[in-house]
């Protein structure tokens, strides 16, 4: 068994696993809520349901004055252990919000916006094809094939720069074309002129 067919099965398996807890807590909680009813203590604890590192047991201010993506890291982490896994930038937004983060923005849709556009650039999330937003850790085939085309992209730019610069063509002459000559010395003639008045000699 290859070792990709192995992360794939383990990814399908947490999924459903995922599945099945999320089940689980919503009959136990469901328990507790009709024991309540009738005057009975819960049966079951926040431990055993899964709920004290949960959304549930966020405090009111979880959020506020804390970075987006620690913020967002957190409420994903928590959704994760609830069985509830990926979410939607609505999602994600309204808990921001009910936790008391500030967003700078001077609307909602103008927060969401840039909300959407800060999950887009973090690099330990990942988007969902159908437009939720979960961990990349979540997905391990997938953060293999993110490594190996970042190796790719490594090699071929090193291959790039590996290139020798191409040599200077040098000028040499045409086949049938006259070589170049090179320019001729002149030599100087030195004349002696007769001063005025002398005569010549006989």
């Amino acid at each position: 068994m290859s070792q990709s067919h192995i992360d794939q099965s383990i990814a399908t398996l947490l999924d459903q696993l995922r599945q099945v807890q999320q089940k689980e807590v919503a009959l136990k909680q469901s328990i507790n809520v009709l024991a309540g009813s009738a005057g009975r203590p819960a049966l079951f604890s926040e431990s055993e349901l899964g709920t004290s590192g949960t959304i549930a047991s966020l405090r009111p201010d979880a959020f506020y004055g804390k970075p987006l993506g620690d913020s967002v890291k957190r409420i994903l982490e928590m959704r994760d252990a609830a069985g509830l896994g990926p979410a939607t930038v609505r999602e994600i937004y309204d808990l921001l919000i009910k936790h008391q983060y500030q967003f700078t923005a001077a609307n909602e849709k103008n927060a969401m916006d840039s909300l959407r556009i800060s999950l887009g650039k973090t690099q330990f999330i990942h988007k969902l094809p159908d437009g939720s937003y979960g961990l990349l850790a979540w997905y391990p085939n997938l953060r293999q094939a993110r490594a190996t085309d970042d190796a790719g992209e490594a090699d071929d730019e090193q291959q790039e720069t590996e290139e020798p610069a191409a040599e200077p063509k040098s000028k040499t002459p045409e086949a049938g074309a006259p070589a170049a000559q090179a320019p001729e010395k002149t030599e100087r003639v030195r004349v002696r002129t007769r001063p005025k008045g002398a005569t010549t000699d006989a």
